[in-house]
């Protein structure tokens, strides 16, 4: 029998070598047009962020030690923040960022600008406590806001390098955690 198998999965109709079966998700259409083929290692969101979290856990920080890294490209914690505040880390094919995300209001997202906009009080204290600057964003179109400090290392397809961005990006979140954390503290 040929493992070529018919665009339903059933086995029913054979499918020659020369065409191969259309992917039925956004990542195989991804993985076949990269130039992916059967019996290659899939590179991973998940892949990076477990591995992330095993080196956290052996380093410097337990800010996101009881969360497990799911079949996104974030993982994140509102640990000790007030509520629909989120610290997290996000992964993309050749970057990464950690960011302080914002969604507290989540009937208008008004109270969410808010919250920016007392933070941004303290922009200059806050960009100096982290040791370089952050992008505030207030996500036009959308509810929610976020202070970012992008990755430009390596991502989840840079597998060769993921040690390095490993470091990057629990370095980052723990400054952006310390620089953050007491004007958090402060918010109503």
């Amino acid at each position: 029998m040929s493992k070529w198998r018919s665009a339903s999965g059933s086995g029913g109709g054979m499918r020659s070598p020369s065409k191969p079966r259309r992917a039925k998700s956004r990542r195989g259409v991804y993985l076949i047009a990269s130039g992916w083929r059967r019996g290659d290692s899939i590179p991973s969101t998940s892949d990076f962020t477990v591995r992330l979290k095993a080196k956290r856990n052996l380093t410097r920080t337990k800010l996101h030690a009881s969360i497990s890294p799911g079949s996104y490209n974030w993982v994140g914690t509102s640990s000790g923040l007030p509520t629909g505040l989120n610290l997290n880390y996000a992964i993309r094919k050749h970057d990464g960022q950690v960011e302080l995300y914002i969604d507290a209001d989540k009937d208008t997202g008004e109270g969410n600008t808010e919250i920016i906009q007392r933070l941004q009080q303290y922009k200059d204290r806050i960009e100096a406590e982290f040791g370089e600057p952050l992008d505030w964003e207030l996500l036009q179109g959308k509810r929610a806001c976020r202070i970012t400090k992008r990755i430009d290392s390596g991502g989840w397809q840079d597998r060769d390098i993921w040690p390095k961005v490993h470091e990057e990006m629990i370095d980052a979140m723990i400054r952006l955690d310390h620089a953050l954390r007491p004007y958090l503290d402060k918010l109503p």
